[in-house]
């Protein structure tokens, strides 16, 4: 297995746990991405900051989670990002209707998410 088919299957699974604690949250508020994170490292699967924007991202474009970026929050002023941040910076998740499905298995696999 080459170097690259080992990282898309790590960002594979690294997907799957996100849904997976999503799941758990589902029905209540949004989770916070420090929450996530703590979450996510509690169960073996620490992902750097970018990582975890990438994965929410794709998870966000696909319809299996919503994500709620900076820019989208209520009062959002540019002078009050921190470090590192930008306004595109996902501030929280939720599990959508389509995710659960998807941990359910009643919807088509992606190729990109591994459970």
């Amino acid at each position: 297995m080459a170097a690259s088919d080992v990282e898309r299957a790590r960002h594979a699974l690294e997907k799957g746990a996100i849904l997976r604690v999503l799941q758990d949250a589902y029905g209540g508020p949004a989770m916070t991405l420090s929450g996530l994170a703590s979450v996510l490292d509690n169960l073996g699967f620490p992902m750097s900051p970018i990582g975890l924007q990438f994965a929410l991202t794709y998870l966000g474009d696909t319809g299996f989670a919503r994500v709620v970026k900076a820019k989208d929050l209520p009062g959002f002023r540019h002078d009050r990002l921190r470090q590192g941040e930008s306004p595109e910076t996902v501030m929280t998740a939720q599990l959508t209707p389509l995710g659960l499905k998807l941990l359910d298995g009643t919807v088509a696999e992606d190729e990109q998410i591994r459970f």
